[in-house]
């Protein structure tokens, strides 16, 4: 089982597997080098739980490998079958994702994953369109489904100066996470600006040119406001 890879890093907080390949096209994405399935280079699922072991002495013993991306969904068999590989040497399995993908694919791989860190985009299926390109269905499909598998669950919501920071949308928001049973943790992220030229490099204009990073100090009075 092999899976195409954009980068891998170890430190004292685990080891991390980045993957190529997103559906979504998310305004303030920091990564669009990962949107193509055809970038980086393949690796097979074996190789991939050996490395991980290499770089268990950076953990000291607090960590565990991650898989973020692009979106780890688009290729859940080769994420599964590493997971399920790291579960058997004794590591702790995180999946970070944005649940944009076929929940059929997702239910296999949540037997092997330890924890689900989620960032929830956007709250209704029109600005989910509009400013992820995605379907805001399969994010309820895959949330609900790590409430049915019980897997613990963790949801960020990253907060954009005049587009996620009234009241009443981070309320919606906030309450909508909160109606999960798994739900361990929720938190509001402060937006920060993409770099232009990830952008330019790819022959994209950067989306929101003219919005500014939030303001953490104002984002912690506003969650205090909730």
């Amino acid at each position: 089982m092999t899976g195409q890879i954009h980068s891998l890093s170890a430190g004292s907080g685990g080891f991390t597997v980045r993957l190529q390949g997103c559906p979504l096209q998310c305004v303030g994405c920091g990564r669009p080098d990962t949107w193509s399935a055809q970038a980086g280079y393949a690796l097979d699922a074996d190789s991939l739980v050996q490395q991980a072991l290499l770089s268990q002495p950076l953990w000291k013993g607090r960590g565990g490998v991650t898989v973020t991306g692009g979106e780890p969904l688009m290729q859940a068999p080769f994420v599964d079958a590493f997971f399920a590989g790291a579960q058997a040497a004794g590591m702790h399995t995180t999946l970070e994702t944005s649940g944009a993908g076929r929940p059929g694919m997702a239910e296999r791989l949540l037997r092997h994953t330890d924890l689900v860190l989620c960032s929830l985009k956007f709250i209704t299926p029109a600005d989910y369109r509009r400013y992820c390109h995605g379907d805001m269905n399969q994010v309820e499909q895959f949330l609900r489904l790590t409430a049915f598998k019980g897997v613990p669950l963790r949801i960020r919501h990253t907060v954009i100066p005049g587009l996620t920071d009234s009241l009443e949308h981070m309320r919606l928001v906030r309450d909508r996470a909160q109606r999960l049973p798994n739900l361990e943790r929720f938190d509001f992220v402060p937006y920060c600006r993409p770099d232009s030229g990830a952008y330019h490099c790819l022959g994209l204009e950067p989306p929101l040119p003219d919005t500014p990073d939030m303001d953490a100090a104002w984002l912690k009075q506003l969650t205090k406001k909730l």
